[in-house]
């Protein structure tokens, strides 16, 4: 039998106005989740979550990224550009949009697990 394993990490960051009455800083609001997707057996296990609120000074990708290697997140380095990079674009499209900003993000690691060479009985 042999095993393979796939990780995917999957981001989901929208960005809204603060409410009049909170706006002195940017709040960037995370919640990460861990799962495990067998596929033999079409199962997804959740392994965690946890929730980081972050107040960063900028939406820089370095800065988004060093903030969550504070924070001990796995891929900060990827994860924190795509995240910056989301934030920026909607910025840059959304003229409604003004800094400071509150940004609420999905992060989810999925480790797929893929048996060959087995047979289900």
């Amino acid at each position: 039998m042999e095993i393979e394993e796939t990780n995917i990490i999957e981001v989901e960051t929208k960005v809204m106005n603060l409410a009049l009455n909170m706006e002195s800083m940017n709040i960037l609001s995370i919640r990460v989740h861990n799962l495990i997707e067998d596929f033999t057996e079409d199962v997804i296990l959740h392994i965690r979550s946890r929730y980081i609120r972050l107040e960063p000074h900028g939406f820089t990708p370095s800065h988004i990224s060093e903030l969550l290697r504070g924070q001990q997140v796995d891929e900060s380095q990827h994860i924190g550009e795509k995240i910056a990079n989301e934030i920026n674009r909607s910025l840059s499209n959304d003229k409604t949009l003004r800094e400071p900003v509150f940004v609420n993000v999905e992060v989810e690691f999925v480790g797929g697990r893929t048996y060959s060479g087995f047979e289900r009985k």
